[in-house]
């Protein structure tokens, strides 16, 4: 089995809480919930052709991507789907620019989780 690199970083997370797990496992579980909301209305902004939609979703991403690290895997991704929405161009590039994004938002996902596991374990065996 290929082992692949991980693609989150939680330094920052990690100084703004002063490495407080609690905190930071709090905020990565707000950060899955939000990711996965913006997601879904992203997705339903491409089927329905809502460009506008499209820029808010994105834009909101953002603001959050930079919690977890993710603001060097998908930035270039995300401003490229920003700048097709706000000149309302291309819906399937869209749709195809998101698709490979949203990959990498799901890989970041399960890390996020089994970092939440890995951490709870930890606890446990303390």
């Amino acid at each position: 089995m290929k082992h692949l690199r991980k693609i989150i970083n939680l330094n920052y997370l990690t100084t703004l809480t002063t490495g407080n797990n609690h905190i930071i496992t709090d905020m990565i579980k707000l950060f899955i919930t939000e990711i996965t909301k913006e997601i879904q209305l992203i997705e339903k902004g491409i089927i329905e052709n809502d460009f506008t939609l499209i820029k808010s979703r994105i834009h909101n991403i953002k603001g959050i991507m930079y919690y977890v690290g993710l603001d060097k895997i998908v930035k270039k991704d995300l401003l490229e789907i920003e700048k097709l929405a706000v000149n309302q161009l291309d819906i399937l590039g869209i749709g195809m620019l998101f698709s490979k994004t949203k990959k990498k938002f799901r890989r970041a996902i399960q890390e996020l989780n089994d970092w939440i596991l890995l951490t709870n374990v930890k606890k446990t065996c303390k």
